[in-house]
């Protein structure tokens, strides 16, 4: 019996991302009560805006969302290479999948899409919870995306297309659906809760809410790796077993005579979680 190892721990690399999406949200919950309802200094307020969640430039959330949306495009790339050299059908999606979440890393990082709310505004005088209204083109662009890869995700192993939907609807959750809650309570409240000059208790549950945005955002994500690094390991066992078997057969086709029994290759389970 034949056992390859993959390398690729999901679980670990699962509790390392959940411990560090763990710190960032207690960190921007403490830092934001703290810099809201305790007389605080210049210095202290600085490295508190370092773990704002709401501060999309040069924060520490900010970088690591654009990491792990990094990471995610990684793995489909890999994966769409393994499944290249396996000459497998599906290449194109795997893909096409690795340069969109490439182009959500640099999104977070840079702030893309928060340029389209402006201009949206004032031309369909949007408000509520279209006062954010990059949502709009955000929406269109998802209903299309899913579109696009309805008949792909239905091809894939059962487990990884319902993490894949799960880790949709974490993401979307947050990146929407809490996103147009954020804006309504932006315009209801006048942008008290993006002043500056002004704390309290206003601007503490605008804070709360970011949070449970962000948190919903970083899941999905967290979700996404685990359904990925699970895909990529059955295909590297899947890889594995090919050649194994090609080799075995091909030294049989030269020496007949030294075995006739039938090579068994299997796959610890526990290897692929």
């Amino acid at each position: 019996m034949v056992k390859f190892e993959i390398p690729i721990p999901a679980k670990k690399i699962v509790i390392v991302l959940a411990v560090c999406v763990f710190g960032l949200i207690v960190a921007h919950i403490l830092g934001q009560y703290y810099k809201n309802f305790v007389p605080n200094d210049g210095f202290l307020l600085r490295v508190i805006d370092k773990f704002d969640l709401d501060l999309e430039k040069n924060s520490l959330p900010t970088w690591y969302q654009s990491s792990t949306l990094l990471l995610s495009a990684v793995f489909l790339a890999i994966i769409a290479f393994v499944k290249k050299n396996k000459q497998e059908s599906d290449v194109r999606y795997w893909t096409f999948l690795s340069f969109t979440f490439f182009f959500l890393s640099v999104d977070e990082a840079v702030c893309i899409h928060e340029q389209m709310t402006m201009p949206l505004r004032k031309a369909f005088n949007l408000s509520g919870f279209l006062f954010l209204s990059w949502v709009i083109p955000a929406g269109i662009a998802v209903l299309i995306l899913f579109a696009a890869n309805f008949k792909f995700l239905f091809r894939l192993p059962a487990a990884t297309r319902w993490l894949f939907i799960i880790a949709g609807f974490v993401y979307l959750g947050g990146a929407l659906g809490i996103e147009m809650i954020n804006a309504n309570y932006l315009e209801a409240n006048h942008f008290i809760a993006t002043n500056p000059e002004i704390v309290g208790a206003t601007r503490f549950q605008y804070a709360l809410l970011t949070a449970l945005e962000e948190f919903l955002e970083m899941a999905g994500i967290v979700i996404f790796i685990y359904a990925l690094v699970r895909q990529l390991n059955f295909e590297l066992g899947r890889a594995a077993a090919k050649k194994e078997n090609s080799d075995f057969a091909e030294t049989h086709s030269a020496f007949p005579a030294i075995s006739t029994e039938t090579q068994t290759i299997s796959f610890d389970k526990g290897k692929y979680v």
